[in-house]
């Protein structure tokens, strides 16, 4: 598969500890086992406030840009598919 990552890698999303959501209450943390399950996390699942902060923590750091872009790409709804 060609493109910008590995989608497939463990990967860890963290947010500010201060903005935790109540779906993750009490935790600034989540590992996933892909880096497709930490995007669909951060864009799904977080709330919209609190995603500008978040960030992926794979083999690089993924800011919410990055996030935003590889959850609108056509390799991420591939992987998905």
């Amino acid at each position: 598969m060609e493109g910008i990552m590995d989608l497939d890698e463990p990967a860890d999303v963290y947010w500010p500890e201060d903005l935790s959501p109540n779906v993750v209450r009490g935790a600034e943390k989540k590992s996933c086992e892909t880096i497709a399950e930490a995007v669909r996390f951060v864009m799904e699942t977080l709330p919209e406030p609190f995603r500008a902060g978040a960030y992926i923590a794979a083999d690089k750091h993924l800011d919410f840009d990055e996030i935003r872009a590889i959850y609108k790409s056509a390799e991420y709804k591939a992987f998905q598919g």
